[in-house]
């Protein structure tokens, strides 16, 4: 089966999205399909439709195509070469595209939407026209409040043969991850970790040991904050990590903090260290709730002091408090399969027009 998944954000961009339309792709190519994702995004890959003519020839099932199209009649023709069409994100010229190629596409969407914008009434006819698939019933009860009930839910996948527990040594206390940026709270967490130096030795009997991974325009804010608060030799800095390298970092770390402002629609790093053993300390929200299978420890949203309570009270723990249970762990580890999350999807057609069910993953 000939796949096209039209995403206008991809690789060597970084993100949710990019990241699951990739993970789509790669499971479908290993299932035997050829995928093709259709991108506005420059980089590497096929750049016109007529070069894409000149590889057709040479692809085969169970291969990933990366095109990166800007003209309507190319996107047109190659949509029309497609079993099925999955649109990520909404977007009303992929969905003319799909339409005007004679074919009827399934939309996700991995984000809020502001449903009262200026001109997102066409939005809303073609959403309750189509429906949404969302990554997370968190995500998918935002967006039905500004848009009405169409919004179904798929499970987020993640990368288990990537992201697992390896039962390694935990020396990293404290973990960040994410791009460092207001939204996503570093400063916040480094702000925590101040806050508790001075007792952290009493509590845990040893240094603080932390460490970040992620890159973005509060960083140089953020190393001159570690170092007014004397914790230079306390912190490492891992930049973008790849996920293999993320996973590492996960194995090695006892906790890992997710203090984001921003209201998040899931919440991939939660799930990811998780699976990798570690213990998560998020803001309460919905989607990362969600995303932790209510598993992990919960701080207000922006609450210096509740981040630092959190961690606290991870550190005070005696060996094997805190530890969550097995089956519980790994009924929702199970859920967030990309196998599954593919199966979800790509039943989601006939499951959506025959059901009153919108739960698709029930």
């Amino acid at each position: 089966m000939r796949v096209i998944i039209s995403s206008n954000l991809y690789f060597p961009l970084l993100g949710g999205t990019v990241t699951v339309a990739d993970r789509w792709a790669r499971e479908l190519a290993l299932q035997g399909h050829q995928v093709i994702i259709l991108t506005k995004t420059p980089g590497e890959g096929v750049q016109t439709y007529g070069e894409w003519l000149g590889l057709e020839s040479q692809l085969r099932d169970g291969t990933v195509t990366v095109c990166r199209f800007t003209g309507f009649l190319e996107c047109r023709r190659l949509v029309k070469t497609a079993d099925r069409v999955v649109i990520v994100e909404m977007s009303l010229k992929s969905m003319m595209v799909a339409l005007a190629a004679l074919k009827w596409p399934l939309i996700t969407h991995h984000t809020h939407y502001n449903a009262h914008g200026a001109g997102r009434k066409p939005y809303r006819i073609v959403q309750y026209l189509m429906g949404l698939l969302a990554p997370s019933a968190a995500c998918s009860e935002m967006i039905a409040r500004g848009w009405g009930p169409h919004v179904g839910v798929i499970p987020n996948p993640y990368e288990s043969e990537v992201f697992h527990d390896a039962k390694g040594l935990r020396d990293i206390d404290f973990l960040f991850v994410g791009r460092l940026v207001s939204d996503k709270g570093a400063l916040l967490f480094v702000e925590a970790l101040a806050r508790i130096a001075p007792e952290f030795l009493r509590v845990a009997g040893h240094r603080l040991r932390f460490a970040i991974a992620g890159n973005g325009p509060e960083e140089d804010e953020i190393r001159r904050r570690i170092s007014a608060a004397d914790l230079d030799e306390s912190t490492a800095f891992f930049g973008l990590c790849e996920p293999t390298e993320l996973a590492v970092l996960y194995n090695r770390s006892r906790a890992v903090v997710v203090p984001s402002v921003w209201i998040e629609p899931f919440g991939l790093i939660a799930l990811e260290a998780l699976a990798c053993g570690c213990q998560v300390l998020c803001s309460d929200q919905a989607g990362l709730r969600e995303a932790s299978g209510n598993m992990g420890i919960y701080f207000e949203t922006a609450s210096v002091d509740g981040i630092a309570q959190a961690m606290l009270r991870v550190m005070s723990q005696s060996s094997g408090d805190g530890e969550i249970d097995t089956a519980r762990l790994k009924a929702h580890l199970d859920h967030h399969q990309v196998t599954n999350s593919v199966l979800c999807v790509f039943d989601a057609s006939r499951r959506w027009k025959n059901s009153g069910n919108h739960d698709l993953t029930a």
